[in-house]
C-alpha cells in the first residue's frame, strides 16, 4: 500500500513538473541565465511582500 501511495505522489510530482516546464517554455523562460532567474525571483518576492 505505501509503495502505491509513493508511486502516485511521484507521478503527480512528475506531472506538475511537466506542466511547469511547458509553461516556462511557452512564456519564453526556458532559456534564462542564472542572473535572470534571480531577478525574476527577486521581483516576485518584492511583489508578494508589497501585496501583504
Amino acid at each position: 500500500m505505501e509503495e502505491e501511495i509513493l508511486a502516485i505522489r511521484r507521478a503527480r510530482a512528475q506531472a506538475a513538473l511537466r506542466r511547469i516546464r511547458a509553461k516556462a517554455k511557452a512564456d519564453g523562460l526556458d532559456h534564462l541565465m542564472a542572473d535572470q532567474i534571480d531577478a525574476v525571483v527577486a521581483k516576485a518576492r518584492r511583489e508578494r511582500r508589497a501585496a501583504r
